[in-house]
């Protein structure tokens, strides 16, 4: 009887031991399948915008999570076996994060990850400085984006990814960058530019307003965004390319605070330009002062 009893016991064990086996088994496969899952969504992503970001023409497509199907757009999973997940744009990749297994895919060209506005061109280096200021996207599945292909005469086609809810958003940054033209474009002088309705980043030629559901940029008659004081007297005499390579050793992103201020200054600047007589093959050398428009601060 005590024997039979053992044998019911270790018969008992071994049923819980093959269980517990299969359900680590399968809960193993499952985890295995949703990191499938995740990964293939990020390659999802990937494909559609490099596929859009390959057209030589102007084009914008919607990206939803979720529903039906329309002509171009892209649609998402709204969640990956029943569970919600994260999206991490950068400008060159995308990372899809469902508690903390990662999905990456690298994009083959660089995409902005802000709304473009109105702005009539972008140079490279402007581009590298907004890209610096927008390096981040976090997108959940309850927020549309809207995939954007726009042509520059300077820098060519260019890629923009940006929350739906910016284009409701751009008068922020065109209401600031007006405010910051009325003053860049007057006399000599000096002025506090206050930012209260959300964060924002000064860069060379353009004004970003960052907000919760919002990133947009409008052009600036201000491209330099450093304290002119701090390197050169208004006096010293300086060539249009030493002025220009001033500016691109010193120009900085300013990151002003919702609330806070930054300083924008109309300061003279004196150039050293080369005239020619009539007549004459050998310049001349003479000096003028010319106003540029500075913002520092922050």
């Amino acid at each position: 009887m005590i024997d039979t009893l053992f044998s019911k016991i270790g018969l008992t064990v071994a049923v819980i031991v093959i269980v517990g086996a299969l359900v680590a088994l399968f809960s193993l496969q499952k985890e295995g399948f949703r990191l499938d899952e995740i990964e293939a969504t990020a390659d999802s992503v990937q494909m559609r915008v490099d596929e859009l970001s390959s057209l030589n023409a102007e084009t914008t497509v919607p990206v939803y999570h979720g529903g039906e199907q329309a002509d171009g757009a892209v649609v998402l999973p709204r969640d990956i076996f029943g569970d919600p997940y994260r999206m991490d744009l950068f400008p060159t990749a995308v990372l899809i994060d469902q508690r903390g297994m990662l999905g990456r895919a690298t994009f083959q060209h660089t995409v902005h990850l802000f709304h473009p506005g109105d702005a009539t061109d972008f140079t490279q280096t402007d581009l590298s400085f907004l890209d610096g200021v927008f390096g981040k996207l976090s997108v959940t599945v309850d927020q549309d984006l809207v995939l954007d292909r726009r042509y520059y005469g300077s820098a060519g086609y260019q890629t923009f990814l940006y929350l739906e809810t910016c284009e409701g958003n751009q008068s922020v940054a065109d209401s600031l960058a007006e405010s910051i033209d009325s003053h860049a474009m007057s006399g000599k002088n000096s002025w506090s530019i206050e930012c209260p309705d959300c964060d924002v980043q000064v860069v060379p030629n353009f004004v970003c307003a960052l907000g919760k559901t919002y990133s947009c940029v409008a052009m600036i008659h201000v491209n330099q965004t450093y304290d002119p004081e701090d390197l050169w007297a208004s006096d010293q005499a300086v060539t249009m390319e030493e002025f220009a390579q001033k500016g691109s050793e010193n120009n900085e992103v300013i990151a002003v605070k919702k609330g806070d201020s930054f300083t924008l200054e109309r300061y003279y600047v004196t150039v050293k330009v080369k005239t020619y007589k009539v007549g004459s093959s050998t310049p001349t050398e003479i000096t003028i002062r010319v106003l540029q428009s500075f913002a520092y601060g922050g």
